[in-house]
């Protein structure tokens, strides 16, 4: 097996682009094979949300076209309960109703992720199971003001995980690198499933969303003075040329530069900046802070698989008015992973070998920032799979216990490796091998 993208497997970084929403007709969504997945962020401005169907609408929660599984992210969420009212995750239960049991969530102090899914997924015929973490990335790494969860699960055969984040605020390039260093902190720091691999090279679709906080920056503006900057860009919002905000966006700019999130992919905003708007009111901006894209979502999934997840809506709530961000949802149609037939083998184990390996002009990383002036490195190359049952590392030496995974051995000293040696995988389950990642 000659692998050809060794440099995008070795790196956290790599190039994303802009998805279109695709429109996928009800008959096409069989509920045996495929999964309605809704994805909600908000950052809540420490107040309560209001109103919360502006933000989950009736559709994604009742009729044929119902989500599946619902993940709901929240940032800033702590506020005064008033009289009478119930907290976040029961306002919230209630707003979906009896139809959904609620599943996990994960806390990193005002960064929460709530998940639900419909009643009749969550009995015994199903196999369920769910792994938690976060990471704080304030200050010293310590404080939890900013930072990510990750909820991971897996529903029958398929594997995904969810992963919302707040990461640092203000404008300036200082800023936007920092929220680089963060992304990298909270997918190496979020361990879920297997430990010794990151969440976001394990699982076959993985969601990243949340206040991601990068801002927009234009640059034949830049000469200008700050508040007039932001009422060009607010300006530019009421016009609906939303095309000539986005296309100073940050987020978009270090995806395009391959800084970060390797593989991942995000819709098109084709609505106004999500922040810094008016508390109280459906439209306008506080004019302290360049309108801007804050609030994203965006997805990845295994390389083969990536028809296997569509697009289907991306918005803002612009109805939404408890907060100065505007929430934002996504709906995706999910391929299930269908029941993977296994068996032991009668006589023997197959073996995969892989040679010829090589790659080209790694990039160089130091706490998930691009490192200029460098050229050299001492990489190597470990082997999993997914699902994990496929392949098993060998026994150890005493014949118990698990054994030391199967690596390439280190090339020295450069960002073009090349591995003479030969990798042996010993399979050792009988599957189809469609449904197996290496």
């Amino acid at each position: 097996v000659k692998f050809k993208r060794m440099s995008s497997a070795l790196s956290m970084r790599g190039s994303s682009t802009s998805r279109e929403v695709s429109h996928v007709p009800l008959s096409a969504t069989n509920r045996t094979e495929q999964l309605r997945v809704f994805v909600g962020t908000c950052n809540m401005g420490n107040s309560e949300a209001e109103p919360l169907g502006a933000w989950i609408p009736d559709a994604a929660v009742s009729g044929y076209a119902r989500s599946d599984i619902i993940a709901i992210g929240v940032q800033e969420s702590t506020y005064k309960l008033k009289k009478g009212h119930v907290p976040l995750v029961s306002m919230i239960q209630e707003r979906l109703g009896p139809d959904y049991a609620f599943i996990e969530q994960a806390v990193c102090g005002q960064i929460k992720l709530m998940i639900w899914a419909r009643v009749e997924m969550v009995g015994p015929e199903n196999m369920w199971s769910v792994d938690t973490s976060f990471k704080a990335t304030g200050i010293g790494h310590v404080l939890r003001n900013k930072g990510g969860v990750a909820v991971a699960l897996r529903y029958n055969y398929t594997r995904f995980a969810f992963v919302c984040a707040h990461l640092e605020a203000h404008e300036g390039r200082e800023h936007a690198q920092r929220r680089d260093t963060s992304i990298y902190d909270i997918f190496s720091g979020c361990q879920v499933g297997e430990r010794s691999l990151d969440l976001n090279s394990q699982f076959h679709h993985v969601f990243f969303f949340g206040d991601l906080n990068y801002r927009v920056e234009v640059p034949q503006l830049k000469h200008l003075d700050h508040k007039i900057v932001a009422k060009t860009v607010q300006g530019i919002a009421e016009q609906g040329r939303y095309a000539d905000i986005i296309c100073g966006d940050e987020l978009l700019w270090h995806l395009a530069q391959q800084r970060i999130l390797a593989g991942f992919v995000t819709g098109e905003c084709a609505w106004p900046p999500t922040f810094k708007r008016v508390k109280g009111s459906r439209d306008g901006y506080n004019l302290k802070r360049v309108p801007s894209y804050c609030d994203r979502v965006l997805f990845k999934s295994l390389p083969g698989l990536e028809s296997d997840l569509t697009l289907i809506e991306y918005e803002a709530c612009d109805d939404f008015i408890s907060s100065d961000h505007k929430p934002v949802r996504a709906q995706f149609v999910m391929k299930a992973i269908p029941d993977i037939e296994t068996s032991l083998f009668a006589t023997g184990t197959p073996h995969i070998q892989i040679s010829n390996l090589r790659g080209a002009g790694l990039v160089l990383e130091y706490g998930g920032v691009h490192v200029e002036g460098l050229q050299t490195s001492d990489p190597y190359v470990t082997f999993y799979t997914i699902p994990p049952w496929a392949y098993q590392p060998p026994k150890g030496p005493s014949g118990k216990g698990a054994g030391k995974r199967q690596c390439t051995s280190v090339a020295k000293s450069t960002v073009n490796p090349v591995w003479d040696d030969v990798v042996d995988l010993e399979i050792k389950v009988n599957c189809h091998a469609k449904f197996v990642n290496i």
